[in-house]
């Protein structure tokens, strides 16, 4: 009598593990970009196994709507699929927990490249997810492991439409399409990581989901449209209300927002508009080839971008590296409190070149007062410039000023040789010293000879007696080499540098941009090492799965 409730009973456990019926769907399709030795599968087939599979995207479209809570959805290994559409797709059933999963399986006869999906048809989008009729924001959702093209036509590579939350986009290829990947505020906890953005057109992510991560991706020759430099690889924005907690980090920018006429970057690769409370930028790379930036080419520009009010608070911008973008290095306007420390600026040839800036830009009606930037343990150098460069800039834009209870500290600002007359440690124009909480234990040094402390001051003495930079100094910082991609841009101190021990006590950050401990701190990004740690490249972002 025992044994009839057996096969009940282990059921109803099974459910209760959400277990019982998660299933993984085989797609097979041979089109253009296939392997050699590729087999189609069939619509017809059950998709229930590697040797039975479904053959179009059309199908895995149709079915979605039924898949339930832990299915994948598994595409061949080798495989290609061309006007692969699987738009505004949607499961009530996926959750956090146990996401719907859109991977690669590897097939028998052998296919071992990502699956290939193209959807090159104008004004198509080759995946989005849906929240349609749903009476809750649903979500759960993995995409991995796949190979996504636009083929010069499609609208977006992968769409989060309202509502839609829980998505994890990872070791995905997104290349040719208008927008790469889009998330909007009503998306919450959506990660993209250790993917490759490549070759899209007007932004490589249009980003403004809340709870959301972007890290160890790769950035490349996205955000060319324009000729007005208003594309980007990375555009964060949220216009209407505030994004919250959003981070960006371990990412590559590669040659980003280069226009088509004249090859040219004019844009800002790393742009944030709107509101946003919670946004951490750090260590990534900004990179633009020499010769390839005007100075309309900034690296990383927080500020104001539209006609309503704008503002940002508890940001904070820091470990990142950045080559050769022509204009400014770091901005920020509208920023309450701003954070920007450890971060290295590399310029190896300009016409205009500022490290950082506070404002960038002036501000609108309604748009936050800048206040409290606190800017420490920054390197900053300047191979050469043909007309200025300046290391960290106050000046007001058209009325709009830094503010007040400002913090500087601690960084390292360097000018190579060259016949420009035009160099400034400092602009600190509009602004007193009566705006600064701490301004001091900065390093400024001209090996041309030509460069002055500030727009007010010729030299570091008479900025001391000002009381600007009392414990500053002017010498060579003598770095352990010149910075190159040989040595990932490095401006680490040799032992013998002024900067060791040099640095302000108290308001430096606790850690260098390598996560050495500052006992007590030098000047600039890098601390010194006797073991050599200082001069060692940031390990590579963890979780990289190399296909």
């Amino acid at each position: 009598m025992k044994n009839r409730f057996v096969l009940p009973m282990l059921a109803m456990a099974a459910a209760m593990c959400g277990t019982a019926h998660a299933a993984n769907y085989y797609v097979s399709d041979c089109q253009a970009g296939a392997s050699s030795g590729c087999v189609a599968g069939n619509d017809a087939n059950t998709g229930l196994s590697a040797a039975s599979p479904w053959k179009t995207t059309a199908k895995v479209r149709a079915q979605f709507a039924g898949m339930l809570a832990g299915d994948q959805i598994l595409f061949a290994r080798g495989g290609a699929w061309s006007n692969a559409s699987m738009d505004l797709m949607q499961s009530l059933n996926a959750t956090a927990a146990k996401p719907i999963v859109l991977d690669s399986y590897a097939p028998s006869w052998g296919g071992t490249a990502r699956p290939i999906l193209t959807e090159a048809r104008a004004n198509m989008n080759l995946l989005s997810f849906n929240n349609s009729g749903a009476a809750v924001p649903d979500g759960g959702y993995i995409v991995r492991n796949l190979d996504l093209r636009g083929g010069g036509g499609g609208l977006w590579g992968i769409f989060a439409g309202g509502g839609v939350s829980d998505i994890t986009v990872s070791n995905v290829n997104i290349e040719g399409f208008t927008i790469g990947i889009h998330c909007g505020l009503s998306n919450e906890r959506i990660q993209l990581l250790n993917s490759t953005i490549y070759n899209n057109g007007s932004q490589g992510v249009l980003w403004g989901c809340n709870n959301s991560l972007i890290e160890g991706n790769t950035f490349d020759h996205n955000g060319y449209l324009s000729t007005e430099g208003r594309d980007h690889s990375i555009y964060i924005n949220n216009e209407l209300t505030n994004a919250a907690n959003v981070t960006v980090r371990n990412n590559r920018l590669l040659n980003n927002t280069v226009s088509l006429s004249g090859g040219v970057c004019k844009g800002v690769p790393l742009v944030v508009h709107g509101f946003t409370n919670g946004l951490t930028i750090e260590n990534n790379l900004i990179y633009q080839a020499p010769g390839t930036s005007n100075s309309g080419c900034w690296g990383i520009a927080v500020d104001p971008g539209y006609d309503a009010g704008e503002g940002f608070s508890n940001v904070a911008i820091r470990g990142n590296t950045i080559v050769n973008v022509g204009g400014i290095g770091i901005g920020c306007a509208s920023c309450v409190s701003p954070l920007i420390e450890n971060n290295v600026i590399v310029m190896e040839a300009g016409p205009e070149m500022v490290g950082i800036q506070i404002p960038d830009r002036s501000r609108g009606a309604g748009d936050a007062a800048d206040s409290g930037a606190v800017i420490r343990n920054n390197s900053i150098y300047f191979k050469s410039s043909t007309t200025y460069a300046q290391g960290i800039s106050f000046a007001p834009q058209n009325g709009s000023t830094a503010g007040s209870k400002i913090q500087v500290s601690s960084n390292l600002i360097y000018f190579g040789s060259t016949s420009s007359t035009d160099h400034q440690c400092f602009d600190t124009s509009g602004v007193s010293l009566a705006n600064f909480v701490t301004f001091d234990y900065n390093l400024c040094y001209d090996a041309s000879g030509n460069g002055r402390y500030s727009t007010a001051y010729t030299t570091l003495a008479a900025a001391k007696s000002a009381g600007f930079d009392a414990h500053g100094l002017s010498v060579n910082p003598l770095f352990a080499a010149t910075p190159s991609s040989s040595n990932n841009w490095s401006l680490a101190l040799s032992a013998n540098s002024p900067a060791i021990n040099a640095g302000a006590p108290t308001t430096s950050s606790l850690k260098d941009r390598l996560s050495i401990l500052r006992s007590t701190p030098d000047i600039g990004a890098f601390e010194y090492s006797a073991t050599g740690a200082d001069t060692l490249a940031p390990a590579a972002p963890g979780g990289v799965a190399v296909q």
